[in-house]
Order: C-alpha cells, then sequence, then structure tokens
C-alpha cells in the first residue's frame, strides 16, 4: 500500500511479490509481470522527483521569506526594546550595577565581552561608557588569547581610562624556551604599554624571562600599592629569580610571591612598609621575612620551592602580626614570637607544624580568638594544640569529604565535653563551622550541651560560653536523627544556622 493508503499502481499479485525475497526459479508469466512493474514504477518515481524539485523549490522560497519576516521583526523589536522607554535615571543604576558584576579585571582584548559589552546595548549605555574611565582602570591581558590586534585594543582601552591608576592583571603564557623577533617576546609591546602608565594593583604571572623584562626599562610603579607575582618555571633547571624593580615603591604594603617549578625566588622589597605578605618564608640564605617586615599585620606562608640552610636562628618578635596562615609543608613557626597573634589556619596532617604551632602558642602567650584547621586529622598533637588555645570563640574546619569519618569526628568532639577529668577544649567557643566533616553522636551531644542556657535539662555541667552561630556544609554521610536534633536547637535554643548549612547532606538510614 501507498503512504495515502491506496493500492500501488506497481503492486504485484502475492504469489509474484514473494519472488523478490527469495531465489526461486521464475516462470515466463512472473518474469513479465515484474518487468510491467518495474516499468510502471520507474516512470512513477521520474514524476515524482520532478515534483519533488518543485516543492524543494518552493521550500526554499518560503524559508527565505521566513527569515526575512525574522530579521524585520528583530529590527521592529530593537526599535521598540522596552530599554528605550527606561528613564535614563534606571538606565544609569542598571549600567552600573552591570558593572560590577563584570569581575576583578576584565580581560582588555576581549571585544565580545566584559566592559566592551557596554557600548553595545544602547546609545545611552555606550555613551557612559566611553565617558566614565573607573570602569576602564581594571584591566587585564593574556598573551594567549587570539585577537587580531592586541596592542591596538589595549591602546584603546587605555585611553579611554585616562591618566587614572590601573588595577592589572598580566599573564605571559610563553614559556622560557619560546622564540623570540628580534630579542623581544610576543606580549614584549604589550607589556611596555603596560608599564607607561600607573597602577594601583597588579598581578603579573610568568616565566623568569617574563620576569627580566619586567626588571628592564622604565617603571612607574609609585603608585603601587598591591602585588601579587607568581613566577613559573619550566623544565628541570634551577632558575634564580631575583626581583627588585618594586624595592622604591613608596606605597606597596600588600605582596604576594609565589614560585612554581625549580628555581629560587628573591626580592628587594620595601619590607618596613608592608602590612600584608603571602610567599616562602625564606627569601633569602640567611634571614627570616619577618625579621625584615616587622609591621606586618597578616602573613600566610607558603612551602618553599628550594630549602634554604639558614644560618641566623635568631627568634623574630613581632609585636604586630596578628593573622597568620601557614599552609602544608611550610617551615614550621619556630623562630617566631607573637604576642599580638588573633587568628590562626593550618593543616592537621603535618606532624611537624603541629608541635611546633603549640610551642608558638606558649612561648607566645598571646589570646587567639580564631582557629581554621585544614585537612582535618584527629591526632593527639592536634588535641595538644588546641588545649593551648582556650580563648578561641571562631574555629572552621575543614576536609575532604570522601576521607571523612564519623568515628574519627566522635572521638575528636568528646574532647569538647566536660566530664570531670579533664577540662573541654576550647570553653569560649561561640562559632563553629565544618566543611566536609562528618559528624555523629558525640558532636550533637556537644552542641546540645553548649547551646543550651546553665542550669537547663541537658546542661547541667556546662560552665562555658555558649554556642551561637553553627555552619555545616559539603557533608557526605550523616543520620536524619542528628539532622532533626540539630534543627531543633535552631527552633528551641537559638542556635543561628548559616543559610548553605545542611542543604546538601547526603542523610544515611536510622540504625
Amino acid at each position: 500500500m501507498s503512504i495515502s493508503g491506496g493500492k500501488l499502481a506497481y503492486g504485484l499479485p502475492p504469489d509474484i511479490a514473494r519472488l523478490l525475497y527469495n531465489n526461486d526459479p521464475r516462470v515466463d508469466y512472473q518474469v513479465a509481470e515484474i518487468k510491467n512493474s518495474l516499468g510502471i514504477a520507474r516512470s512513477l518515481k521520474s514524476d515524482l522527483s520532478f515534483e519533488v524539485t518543485q516543492l524543494r523549490m518552493e521550500l526554499m522560497r518560503l524559508e527565505r521569506e521566513e527569515l526575512h519576516a525574522a530579521r524585520h521583526i528583530e529590527r521592529c523589536e530593537f526599535a521598540l526594546a522596552p530599554i528605550r522607554r527606561i528613564p535614563t535615571e534606571i538606565l544609569e543604576h542598571i549600567f552600573l550595577h552591570y558593572a560590577d558584576l563584570l569581575g576583578d579585571k576584565p580581560d582588555c582584548v576581549d571585544v565580545k565581552g566584559g566592559v566592551w559589552v557596554l557600548g553595545h546595548i544602547c546609545s545611552y549605555w555606550r555613551a557612559v561608557a566611553l565617558s566614565t574611565p573607573e570602569i576602564w582602570t581594571r584591566c587585564a591581558f593574556s598573551c594567549d588569547i587570539r585577537c587580531r590586534d592586541a596592542p591596538a585594543l589595549v591602546e584603546a582601552w587605555f585611553k579611554r581610562a585616562g591618566n587614572r591608576r590601573l588595577a592589572i592583571r598580566f599573564w605571559c603564557r610563553a614559556p622560557d624556551a619560546a622564540p623570540v623577533d628580534n630579542g623581544h617576546s610576543p606580549c614584549d609591546k604589550v607589556l611596555r604599554m603596560f608599564k607607561d602608565h600607573r597602577w594601583s594593583d597588579a598581578e603579573l604571572q610568568g616565566s623568569p624571562r617574563f620576569f627580566d623584562m619586567v626588571e628592564t626599562g622604565r617603571n612607574n610603579f609609585r603608585s603601587l600599592q598591591k602585588l601579587d607575582i607568581r613566577v613559573v618555571v619550566s623544565g628541570n633547571t634551577v632558575h634564580l629569580v631575583t626581583l627588585s624593580t618594586f624595592s622604591a615603591a613608596p606605597r606597596l604594603h600588600d605582596v604576594s610571591l609565589s614560585l612554581t617549578g625549580s628555581g629560587v625566588l628573591g626580592a628587594s622589597l620595601p619590607w618596613n612598609q608592608l602590612v600584608a605578605y603571602k610567599g616562602p618564608i625564606y627569601l633569602n640564605a640567611d634571614a627570616h621575612i619577618l625579621h625584615h617586615a616587622p609591621n606586618i599585620v597578616e602573613c600566610t606562608f607558603y612551602p618553599a620551592n628550594f630549602h634554604w640552610t639558614s644560618t641566623n636562628s635568631n627568634q623574630a618578635l613581632v609585636h604586630r602580626l596578628q593573622h597568620l596562615h601557614l599552609t602544608r609543608f611550610s617551615p614550621p613557626p619556630d623562630a617566631l614570637t607573637l604576642p599580638a597573634l588573633q587568628s590562626l589556619r593550618f593543616s592537621a596532617c603535618d606532624d611537624v607544624m603541629l608541635p611546633s604551632i603549640d610551642r608558638l602558642l606558649q612561648r607566645s602567650m598571646g589570646a587567639p580568638t580564631s582557629l581554621h584547621i585544614d585537612e582535618f586529622i584527629l591526632s593527639p598533637a592536634l588535641v595538644a594544640l588546641l588545649a593551648a588555645a582556650p580563648t578561641v570563640t571562631d574555629l572552621t574546619i575543614e576536609c575532604e569529604a570522601r576521607l571523612s569519618s564519623v568515628a574519627s569526628a566522635d572521638d575528636f568532639f568528646a574532647f569538647f565535653k566536660e566530664d570531670g577529668s579533664t577540662s573541654p577544649l576550647l570553653p569560649a567557643m561561640r562559632r563553629l563551622t565544618t566543611r566536609g566533616l562528618a559528624f555523629g553522636e558525640s558532636m550533637v551531644r556537644m552542641l546540645e550541651a553548649r547551646c543550651a542556657p546553665p542550669g537547663q535539662k541537658g546542661n547541667t555541667q556546662w560552665e562555658g560560653a555558649r554556642l551561637e552561630s553553627l555552619t555545616i556544609s559539603e557533608v557526605r554521610n550523616t543520620h536524619i536523627s542528628h539532622l532533626l536534633r540539630i534543627k531543633r536547637l535552631e527552633s528551641g535554643a537559638g542556635l543561628k544556622l548559616a543559610a548553605e548549612s545542611l542543604s546538601a547532606v547526603r542523610i544515611l538510614p536510622s540504625n
């Protein structure tokens, strides 16, 4: 049967049609019937091919008319767009809101995004974008982004920024062995254009050859306040990277230094005026960073890429340092005394670090109020460290959810409960944050005891500070009963749960 349900003009009787699908012998009348059907089918196919061609041409004509109508609709809708009816004051508010969402430093050669898009919305936005230099003062450049004429785009960007100070990010992706043209790397010209302007914040990343270019030529760093340097060394050759061009930056107060690969990083910086530092604890063979920077308030120490054997074992007494972050494998703070220490962050899986921090707290005789524990692993050294910090009010614990166990967390939080034989850990704790930490019965009981007012049922022994705020996130497994008991603390005891708490907890069935 045909598609329309009618009888086919070239149809064959059933006894002959079966011969099309087997190898049975044919007789003369069957062969004649098949040849006749074949001729009818060929004639019909020829007629249908002509009709199909006509229909395809008609379809193409209709599609062109549809496309023309769609483009006309777009033009009309653009002319009638609601943005053309919005008062200028509201347009300005929307413009500023969008400008705030562009990110810290939008790419100055990305003509399809960032600040460049502001001039494509409407004539008012274009006028405001071209007459607002402030939004052009944050810019980034990476030499691996393909564009037709990067120097021209950078020049146009700086022209719109005027004479204002720039917050820049410059990433040179070319390795040390990259070919150069007449002694210049692919991004040398753009770097010289950047250096012709004043910087307020700078984030520089590249190979030792790139930082040689930063060191040479004209520099204009008198307005520089914040500096982030990331040296990337490829291959197995040990490079010595020495930075001195920033030593005469009179306003520089925040510095971050890091090196990836085999190398030694040295820097001549205005250490006396720095208040924040991130980087290796030793930049020279004989001196601790804090021996040179006595006014630092906030400090993060990274592991050293090259082991310095320091000949200077003098203790560094730093009166102003308040916030210290010791990353994993960074050198222990054996040479430090920090009487003003307020917050401390460290890794719990570093067996050498924990006893050193314990000695630091006892030696400094300070009163830190905030502890942040990374890569949580329960150990006697960690318990001893927390026992040396009874003034802590804010505790944050982070660990990988897949490595966290309820048993380990229960053993840990058992030290926070008062049992009469030992003093509980962190009796002044008011705020607790956990990320990736599985919790069980012991933690819930500790929360119930520390949330209830003194004398209330379940809190007959607890005399310490009352827990006020709890944040739990990225928990892999827990029981529904524990969740319900914590939720009751929010309604019954007034415990403040953060918005993200308990939102992504995978629940285990009750025992």
